[in-house]
């Protein structure tokens, strides 16, 4: 078992560092399985590659740390502030993300696959290639947000903003996309087979090249909407 000493704090696995001031600290080579940082200062803290499974991270300001690559799984963030946080290539999935605030936060890679995202504003983030497979998106503002690359199958995307976003090359079969706004948006050779576009918003999206076999556009906004050499057979 590796316990380290970091501004003064023990830390190792199931530490009980409550309150911790930990600011601007390096954690690479400590092992804080299971530890409690419930209302603990993480700010710029150097998280990166670290094993931080099962723990609690409930209420933490995470602000602007490092993060890529570390392990957060079954961990509790709820409450956590992440807002400008280095989460790239970080396995969240089933992590509880209830009231985080991810905002300005770099995301690329993440698996957020599953995951409760309802209401979430995203706007602008960098999500390329990020797996978010089935997770529960539903009203999340994703305006002018980089998806291209990301895995949105199966994602419930129902009145989601997506307007101007980047989904080039995104893949979005069997989602459910009902109501959502894709007004501008780039589309292009994008995966939206058997997609649920009833009554969304795709005015000028630009959906050059996209595999649009089975979609469901009943009722959707098609106005300068660019479908060339889209799929669009069924």
């Amino acid at each position: 078992v590796v316990v380290v000493e970091v501004n003064g704090y023990w830390i190792g696995p199931g530490a009980d560092l409550r309150g911790a001031d930990l600011s601007g600290a390096d954690l690479r080579g400590a092992d804080p399985r299971g530890a409690d940082f419930t209302g603990a200062n993480l700010n710029e803290a150097n998280l990166k590659g670290v094993d931080l499974s099962g723990a609690i991270l409930k209420g933490v300001d995470l602000k602007r740390a490092k993060l890529n690559r570390a392990n957060l799984r079954e961990v509790n963030l709820s409450g956590a502030n992440l807002e400008g946080a280095d989460l790239s290539w970080v396995d969240l999935s089933g992590v509880n993300l209830e009231g985080v605030d991810l905002s300005g936060g770099i995301l690329e890679g993440v698996d957020l696959s599953g995951v409760n995202l309802e209401g979430v504003d995203l706007s602008g983030m960098n999500l390329k290639r990020a797996n978010l497979e089935g997770a529960n998106l539903s009203m999340v503002k994703f305006a002018k947000a980089y998806l291209n690359e990301a895995n949105l199958k199966e994602a419930n995307l129902e009145r989601a903003d997506l307007c101007g976003a980047n989904l080039e090359r995104a893949n979005l079969r069997g989602a459910y996309l009902n109501g959502a706004n894709l007004e501008r948006a780039d589309l292009r050779w994008g995966i939206l087979y058997g997609a649920n576009l009833e009554r969304a918003n795709l005015k000028e999206a630009n959906l050059f090249g996209a595999n649009l076999n089975m979609v469901n556009l009943s009722g959707a906004d098609l106005e300068g909407t660019d479908f060339s050499e889209a799929n669009l057979r069924g």
